[in-house]
């Protein structure tokens, strides 16, 4: 059927996945076209809003365009009609053609969703002179920049999108969330229409074409800014809907960045240079995500396989290490990811299994090019801390406050570790002074903050309650939040140990026990002098206890909190005996404490680690067993990771065993 009045009536095309029905009274561009809806025309033709090569037929290229210009109209005008909280999930895992054909093209389509275009190669170029600039500390010139120049080409928006996201994650500022949103929906509509959409359905009986060079970008820069967008829905909203969303956005990115993968061909690409940014991105992703997944404690990740999710951690450190040491686009941010692998998550929720000295390697890489830039100064004296050099560590940090003035909020990050250093050298005063500010300025958990201001007062008082102390500790409980729909596992904590408090006025050595939740004695076992001075406190303590506080409500949980401080601080003195002694003590008297106790189940965990240090592999397997069947109790994930992270030197363990058995015999029969 064809129109002689330029309109289409009433028909149907498949948008992506989605049936779009064509109105009466969308009139299409060109007054000289026709257009068909006939089952031959479909069949042989494939709407394309991609950029076309030279060689493709005529009527592919000004016919369909002309149709892509009105669905284009009819889609956009839909989507601004949708409400603001709700995103339709298209299909990100279209079409890849396996066959290799060299269709370059550095130029976004013909019809250009921007308004001064450039092409890809001065895109990327422009780019990274943006990115420097964050490492300059120039972060309000670099958010200026691209906010005026976010049209300008794909990655101008991506860089808009994620330098927009950095400030939402400090301040956690509604307004600075909602901006982030509105320049991620602007880049991947900028993605979706510079690149092809092709449908499940196929319309072509001949095959389809490879996808260009600009399309591999702009499905990575799609991918990158659908995780972005993932990540910001966990800090965004508290609701079921939106955890659940951006679970799906997660799972359409992974599967995104495996496509990429088996498509990172650098002979589909102009220059070297545009595949070294593409490849650095594509590696960046991967690696990302097999390190987050192979980091998972073993129940989750057993669900996560089932959806079709997984991760090796060495083939992940191996991605993020190319991609951060490459000279593509990624490459700080992949090293950025790499140093917070081995500089946090591996502490915090490891077993101080980061490797320290790749950390430094990089960070001194990076600070030779930008010796003043604020994040990697910070991972310097992140790095000093773990090495248990915490003045020098305090001065690095307060460098790194005073060579960034941009964004104070990012200044928190330095704040958080400069009390934890305080902490360590039980400044509690200094320590106190620093969780004040960042109660007052910080968004990120006032609730923690609080607890972390009322419970080093208390140390400093002495451990004795005044009117200010006890009124902190009351505050707490009405200061929680909930990120992705859940109560933060610390608040949760924090507000137990505020109820103890409470009804007893009292808590057995509340910082020493924090510094064992965030893994410090493994920075204190650097200095030997400081570890037997903590002991001498934890066993003063513990006798403190015995004789002045029997009678308090929870009196067996202030005990039991001091033989699990005794033992942890024996086994990094390499006591080992003592320490199985004292975790032993604790787990007899466990039928006595208050309900979702953490105290049982670290011991089991702490037990196990002791068995692994002494090589007794099937001890040390049997109580991290014992740890994992324990149920309900509190920070109860982040135990998990521990005893993941555990169960794998344990594998280690084991296959070092079995090379050095295989190695013995293969020499024996040789000699024979």
């Amino acid at each position: 059927m064809a129109s002689s009045n330029n309109k289409l009536e009433n028909s149907y095309f498949f948008y992506g996945t989605h049936p779009v029905k064509v109105p009466h009274t969308l009139t299409h561009a060109s007054s000289t076209t026709s257009l068909s809806t006939s089952s031959t025309d479909q069949n042989s033709n494939h709407l394309s809003l991609n950029s076309t090569n030279s060689n493709q037929n005529h009527f592919r290229h000004g016919f369909l365009s002309t149709t892509a210009h009105s669905l284009n109209n009819l889609t956009t005008s839909n989507e601004t009609s949708e409400d603001n909280n709700t995103e339709i999930f298209e299909d990100a895992l279209e079409s890849f053609d396996d066959d290799k054909q060299n269709t370059h093209s550095n130029k976004p389509s013909s019809k250009s969703y921007n308004e001064s275009p450039v092409d890809l190669g001065q895109a990327l170029v422009e780019c990274q002179q943006i990115t420097q600039l964050i490492f300059e500390n120039r972060l309000n010139e670099a958010l200026r920049r691209t906010k005026e120049q976010e049209n300008r080409s794909l990655y101008h928006s991506l860089c808009h999108s994620s330098i927009s996201f950095m400030q939402a994650g400090m301040t956690f500022n509604q307004d600075d969330i909602e901006a982030t949103i509105q320049a991620l929906r602007h880049t991947t509509a900028m993605a979706k229409k510079s690149e092809s959409y092709r449908s499940w359905i196929s319309f072509s009986l001949t095959g389809k074409a490879a996808m260009t060079e600009y399309e591999l970008h702009a499905k990575l820069v799609y991918a990158e800014a659908l995780l972005i967008r993932a990540l910001l829905t966990f800090i965004q909203d508290q609701g079921l809907f939106n955890f659940i969303s951006g679970a799906l956005k997660i799972k359409e990115c992974h599967d995104l960045f495996a496509k990429l993968a088996k498509n990172n061909d650098p002979s589909r690409f102009s220059s070297t240079l545009s595949y070294e940014h593409f490849d650095s991105g594509v590696r960046m992703g991967n690696g990302a995500f097999n390190l987050m997944i192979a980091n998972l404690p073993q129940r989750i990740i057993r669900y996560l396989e089932f959806a079709g999710f997984s991760g090796d951690k060495d083939f992940g450190l191996n991605e993020l290490e190319k991609s951060a040491t490459s000279k593509g686009l990624r490459a700080p941010l992949a090293a950025l990811l790499l140093l917070g692998y081995h500089a946090y998550v591996a502490h915090i929720f490891g077993n101080g299994d980061g490797d320290l000295d790749k950390a430094h390697s990089l960070v001194e890489q990076y600070l030779k090019s930008s010796p003043t830039s604020y994040l990697f100064l910070v991972f310097r004296a992140r790095l000093q801390t773990l090495h248990c050099r915490l003045n020098e560590a305090i001065q690095t940090y307060k460098y790194a406050i005073q060579c960034q003035s941009d964004w104070k909020n990012l200044h928190h990050i330095a704040y958080w570790e400069i009390l934890w250093c305080h902490v360590f050298l039980r400044e509690w005063k200094h320590a106190a002074t620093t969780a004040e500010l960042l109660l007052k300025e910080n968004n990120w958990s006032k609730a923690t903050s609080c607890y972390l201001l009322a419970t080093f007062q208390f140390e400093e008082n002495n451990t004795v309650a005044t009117d200010e102390i006890i009124q902190l500790y009351k505050r707490v409980p009405d200061l929680k939040i909930r990120l992705a729909g859940k109560s933060i596992p610390l608040e949760k904590y924090a507000i137990k140990q505020c109820e103890h408090f409470l009804a007893q006025k009292w808590l057995f050595l509340p910082s020493l026990e924090l510094v064992y939740l965030m893994n410090g004695f493994y920075i204190l076992a650097h200095d030997h002098s400081k570890l037997q001075q903590t002991l001498d406190i934890v066993n003063n303590a513990l006798k403190d206890c015995e004789v002045n506080h029997q009678d308090d409500k929870f009196y067996a949980d202030s005990y039991g909190s001091g033989l699990l401080l005794r033992g942890v601080l024996l086994h990094f003195l390499r006591r080992y005996d003592e320490a199985l002694q004292a975790f032993d003590q604790l787990i007899d008297i466990s039928k006595e404490f208050d309900e979702k106790s953490l105290l049982t189940p670290n011991a089991l965990f702490e037990k196990a680690m002791v068995y692994i240090d002494i090589e007794q592999k099937q001890k040390a397997t049997e109580y991290l067993q014992k740890s994992i069947e324990c149920k309900d109790y509190q920070l109860e994930s982040r135990l998990h990771f521990r005893i993941n992270a555990a169960m794998q030197k344990t594998k280690r363990m084991e296959n070092d065993s079995n090379k050095t058995t295989d190695s013995y015999k293969e020499r024996k029969s040789n000699e024979t």
